[in-house]
């Protein structure tokens, strides 16, 4: 694989790692204080998984 190749790949890797950690610590938000948003955090789920 190119040096240039890898970089690009090693970068979104990290940025998937960030934004599961970033999701993750949302939804505990949602279900600790902002339970109203839950449909909210539900779609954001489902389309996720698409």
């Amino acid at each position: 694989m190119s040096e240039r190749l890898e970089s690009e790949l090693a970068q979104l890797d990290k940025a998937k790692t960030e934004y599961l950690a970033s999701f993750s610590d949302y939804k505990l938000q949602v279900d600790t204080y902002f339970t109203d948003e839950k449909p909210f955090l539900k779609q954001l789920q489902e389309k996720g998984s698409e």
